[in-house]
């Protein structure tokens, strides 16, 4: 939700542990475990597109709160980014 995850995104620019609390959550135990399940190669490269993507939504959605991204409601906004995640996950990366 917007709450917490735009505090955590918002306090990573000035404290070293909210760095690596956000790195070891998308990276680790999210995104990393997806990927290894998958069976994908280059898991720590897949992981970080996938956080890049989701930092990046937050940032816009919750922190810069741009318009129409920030009012859309969840299922719209889960349909256009799923298949950009699906694709970082399983897809080339060529």
């Amino acid at each position: 939700g917007g709450g917490v995850f735009a505090a955590l995104v918002r306090s990573v620019t000035a404290h070293e542990q909210a760095i690596h609390a956000l790195r070891d959550l998308f990276l680790r135990h999210l995104f990393g475990r997806l990927a290894k399940k998958a069976g994908a190669d280059d898991i720590e490269l897949r992981a970080t597109l996938c956080a890049s993507q989701i930092i990046g939504l937050g940032m816009v959605r919750y922190v810069a709160q741009f318009e129409p991204l920030a009012s859309a409601d969840i299922p719209r906004v889960a349909a256009a980014i799923g298949p950009t995640l699906q694709r970082y996950i399983t897809g080339p990366l060529d």
